[in-house]
Parts: structure tokens; sequence; C-alpha cells
């Protein structure tokens, strides 16, 4: 009788490890999240190529009028770059030609996806209407970035020219970055 049990228990177990494991249904596949990095308005080094058209006005012989430039900066930092333009100005009197290069320090910053940076500046360079008068000028204004390549802008700044007309000169335009 021994045998008997023996022999049950032996076939009862081997039926136990038989056929195929039944496991629980997988659960669906998640699709995989992906986060895109969203670019920074204002970037850790820049290059940028302005485009402006400006008003001027001098006090003295030179007097008031408007024209337009061309300038360059380069930031070699988030906060501090480099700047130099040229610009021309039909004046009520002559034509005024400003060249000047000089110091950015802006504080960009990002509000919801509004990106702006107010900025204040230093430069100096020379005007030309009667000869060459050098100047140095000091100034400020804000950035709005469209997107992370174009800039609106508009800026104010206040020359003193030695021994001449000191001036104000206001530039609103466009900012492409590189």
């Amino acid at each position: 009788m021994n045998k008997l049990i023996i022999l049950a228990l032996t076939a009862i177990s081997a039926t136990a490890f038989a056929g195929q494991e039944i496991a629980a249904p997988a659960a669906p596949a998640r699709p995989s999240k992906t986060v895109i990095p969203q670019e920074a308005c204002f970037g850790e080094t820049e290059l940028q190529l302005d485009l402006f058209g400006s008003y001027f006005d001098s006090e003295g012989v030179v007097g008031e009028g408007y024209g337009g430039g061309i300038g360059l900066n380069y930031f070699f930092h988030r906060n501090f770059g480099l700047t130099i333009d040229a610009s021309i100005t039909e004046s009520d009197t002559d034509t005024v030609w400003q060249y000047s290069a000089g110091l950015v320090a802006r504080y960009p910053f990002e509000i919801a996806n509004l990106c702006l940076s107010p900025y204040a500046k230093v430069v100096g360079g020379v005007q030309t209407e009667d000869g060459s008068n050098p100047f140095i000028a000091i100034g400020g204004g804000l950035e709005w970035r469209v997107s992370s390549r174009v800039g609106l802008f508009g800026e104010a700044t206040y020359g003193f020219v030695d021994d001449h007309d000191d001036f104000v000169n206001i530039r609103a335009g466009v900012r492409l970055v590189f």
C-alpha cells in the first residue's frame, strides 16, 4: 500500500509541472513621452545683426533728422556683449554719419512665452558733419524676442560731443540672431 501511495503522489506531482504557465495578460504598452527641450530665448553666446531706423536730435548746429543704420553685436556671455554700428542721418543742415563701438549689459528674462531683455550700453565713436567729432554715448533699450532668432528692439542714447553739439539718438529695428 505504501508503494501505491508513493505512485499516486508521484503521478499527481508530475501533472503539476505539465503544460504551459498561464500568466496574467500584459498591460497595454504606454507610449513613451518624448520631452523636447525648449530652446532658450537668449543664448549664452550670440552673434546679432541689427537693422534700424533712427531719429537724431541735436540742439546746436546739426538740428534734427531721420535716418537708419546697421549694427553687429557679439554676446560672449548671456549678459555681456560688444557692439559696433554705423548710421546715417539727414538732418536739417547736414548729413550726419556716426560710427561707434562699445559695451552692452543686458538682463534677459522670460515670463510665460514672452521673452524680454532690457539693456544698457556705453559706446564711443566718431560723428561726421563738419569734420570728425569724437563722442561718448550712454543709453539703454528693450528687446523683445519674437522667436529665438528674431527680435525687435527700441533704444535711446544720449551723446556727449567734445566742444560740439550733444545729441539724442532714438532707434527702433529688427535684430537677427545667428
